[in-house]
C-alpha cells in the first residue's frame, strides 16, 4: 500500500498514478471514457501522472531525510550533526621537500612542484624561503597538495619545478608523501556516526575505532580483538586487540590506540612504534596498516566526439571510485561502470573487466580479504574507445 504506514513510507509509482486518475475521471465523466494513449486526454493523464510522481518522490525524500540511514547529502549532514558528527571536507596532504636555492634568491610561498609523469597532483609550499648566503644550499620546507585527495603513489619523487623562480634550480622530496583526503562520502559519513555514538563507551572496540578516526588524515578503521587464551587463526596473540588503519601519521595513531586501549590488553600489528605516556614513560604499542591490493581495469566505451574527453579523465573517474573503498571493501565492476557512465561526454561502456593482473581481466568482481584495501593507479587502467 503506498503512502505512510506502520512500516514506513512507500511512493506511487506512475503508472499507479495514472490508474488512479482514470478511474476518477471514468467515475465522474462515465465508464466509457476513452483514455487510451493515443487519445489527447490519455497524453493529459500521462503528463499528469509523471508531475504527481514528482511529488511522490519528493514526499519519499522527505521521509528519508530523517533517518540517516537512507538520508543523502545536506539531510544527511543535518541529521548527523544531531548527535554531534559533521563531515569532513576534502584535506591536504603534506610532503617534506628539499629546494635549491641560489645564493640570496628567495621562492615565495605557494611555489609548486609536481612529481614527473604526475603534474595533476602539484604541491605548494606553506612558507617562504630565502638562501641569505652567497652560495647554493639546499633548504627544507613543507609543502600541501594543491587539490587535496588520496595518492595513488606516495613515494613518487617530487622534483620538477611548477612554478619557475628565478635562483630556484631543483627540487626533490626528502620523504614519501602523507596522502590527504576527498571530502568524506554519505557511506563514510554514516560509518563513522555510529562509530562516534559507540566511542562513549570506555576502551570497547567501537570506542577505540572512534578515538583513532579523530587522528588527523585517517580515514577508516577496523579494531579486532581475540579475547581467547591462544593465538588466534590470524596470528593475534591471547588477549589482543589488531587495530586495522587506513590514513594518519604512524606516530599519532600509535599514541592514540595507547590512550584508547584497556590497560594489560596486548596491542598487535605490522607497524611498531614507540610512544610516551603521560608519564614520560616509553610505551611499545603495535597497529597495522592494510595491504595494498592491487587492481588491473580494462574499459571499452563509446565517446561523444564533440565532448573532448581525454583518456585521463576517464581513468580519473574510475580512479575516484577506488578511492571512496574502504578497507576490506570489494571491487565490483558495475560500480566502476556506473562511474565511467557518470561521465559527461561517455554514451556507452560496451565492456569493463578488472582482476588482480593485466592478463586476467574479466568481468567477475575482485574479492578483497577483511585486511586488504583495492588500490590502482592509471598505470593499471586501459581505455579502449570504440
Amino acid at each position: 500500500m503506498a503512502g505512510l504506514t506502520a512500516s514506513g513510507f512507500t511512493a506511487k509509482t506512475a503508472s499507479e498514478i495514472l490508474t488512479d486518475v482514470e478511474a476518477a475521471q471514468k467515475a465522474a465523466l462515465g465508464a466509457d471514457l476513452d483514455v487510451s494513449p493515443e487519445q489527447p486526454l490519455g497524453q493529459i493523464n500521462g503528463i499528469l501522472a509523471a508531475k504527481l510522481r514528482e511529488e511522490w518522490e519528493v514526499m519519499q525524500a522527505l521521509y528519508a531525510a530523517r533517518d540517516p540511514r537512507y538520508a543523502t547529502g545536506a539531510a544527511l549532514d543535518g541529521v548527523a550533526a544531531i548527535t554531534g558528527t559533521t563531515r569532513r571536507g576534502p584535506r591536504a596532504g603534506s610532503v617534506r621537500l628539499g629546494l635549491t636555492i641560489a645564493g640570496g634568491a628567495t621562492v615565495p610561498a605557494g611555489s609548486r612542484a609536481a612529481a614527473p609523469g604526475s603534474p595533476l597532483v602539484e604541491w605548494r609550499t606553506v612558507a617562504s624561503v630565502t638562501n641569505q648566503g652567497a652560495d647554493t644550499a639546499v633548504f627544507e620546507v613543507l609543502a600541501e597538495q594543491v587539490v587535496p585527495g588520496t595518492l595513488a603513489n606516495p613515494a613518487a619523487i617530487v622534483s620538477t619545478i611548477m612554478t619557475p623562480v628565478t635562483g630556484w634550480t631543483a627540487v626533490t622530496s626528502l620523504a614519501p608523501a602523507l596522502p590527504g583526503a576527498p571530502a568524506e562520502t554519505d557511506p563514510q559519513l554514516r560509518r563513522r556516526r555510529e562509530q562516534e555514538l559507540h566511542g562513549a563507551g570506555a576502551s570497547t572496540l567501537g570506542a577505540m575505532e572512534a578515538a583513532l578516526l579523530r587522528v588527523p588524515l585517517v580515514t577508516d578503521v577496523t579494531v579486532f580483538e581475540n579475547p581467547g587464551d591462544r593465538h588466534d587463526l590470524d596470528g593475534r596473540p591471547p588477549h589482543s586487540i589488531e587495530a586495522l588503519v587506513l590514513g594518519g601519521d604512524d606516530g599519532a595513531v600509535a599514541l592514540a590506540l595507547w590512550q584508547a586501549k584497556a590497560a594489560g590488553i596486548q596491542s598487535w600489528g605490522n607497524t611498531p612504534m614507540v610512544v610516551a605516556d603521560v608519564a614520560g614513560k616509553n610505551r611499545s604499542v603495535r597497529f597495522s596498516r592494510p595491504i595494498d591490493r592491487a587492481v588491473y581495469v580494462s574499459a571499452t566505451v563509446v565517446v561523444d566526439s564533440a565532448s573532448g574527453l581525454s583518456d585521463a579523465a576517464i581513468k580519473a573517474a574510475i580512479l575516484a571510485e577506488f578511492a571512496g573503498l574502504k578497507i576490506g571493501a570489494d571491487v565490483r565492476r558495475a560500480a566502476l561502470e556506473r562511474a565511467a557512465l557518470n561521465l559527461a561526454g561517455i554514451t556507452d561502456v560496451l565492456a569493463l573487466k578488472i582482476g588482480t593482473t593485466a592478463p586476467g581481466v574479466s568481468s567477475a568482481n575482485v574479492s578483497v580479504g577483511p585486511q586488504e584495501r583495492a588500490v590502482s593507479d592509471a598505470g593499471r587502467i586501459e581505455v579502449n574507445r570504440a
